[in-house]
């Protein structure tokens, strides 16, 4: 491959991720508040409250606050870089914690959590104990729990 070649193939690839990050923020992120808005009203309702699902909505919206701005951090990183390939754009925020395990299931939820989950974490105990007319302790738990449920069920790195 010649270096034309190979440049043009970098470019065409850095656009290619650009769009996909546009067209997650413009299209994913609604789509995964209204789905965790359906999630906090079910989970309220198993943990004996009774959310509404305005109020759901609202608590899904603010717990999303961290993903809003980890994705303004990761444009700004973006913009500022001339090339990314696919597999860079995981890297171009870490704000992981840097906690290692020999332990398999350890390992995998000590590498999900990150300062903007945990910022999140925070926010939906706060949302689910007001949408669900919880008490915070109750929220706080149940929220933890389903966190660390869905980090152990889902596929692949997290």
């Amino acid at each position: 491959m010649t270096d034309t070649a190979m440049e043009e193939e970098i470019a065409k690839q850095t656009a290619v991720v650009e769009v996909k990050a546009w067209l997650d923020a413009g299209l994913g992120t609604p789509a995964r508040i209204l789905g965790l808005a359906i999630a906090l009203l079910l989970l309220g309702r198993y943990v004996g409250g009774k959310p509404t699902f305005p109020r759901a909505l609202a608590a899904a919206s603010v717990g999303a606050l961290p993903w809003a701005v980890r994705s303004f951090i990761e444009a700004a990183a973006l913009w500022r870089q001339e090339r990314v390939l696919p597999g860079d754009l995981a890297d171009l925020v870490a704000a992981g914690i840097p906690l290692d395990s020999d332990n398999p299931i350890l390992a995998r939820l000590l590498s999900s959590i990150d300062l903007f989950s945990l910022w999140s974490l925070v926010l939906f105990g706060f949302g689910l104990a007001a949408a669900a007319g919880i008490g915070r302790l109750k929220s706080f738990v149940t929220v933890t729990i389903s966190f660390l449920l869905l980090i152990l069920v889902s596929p692949g790195a997290p």
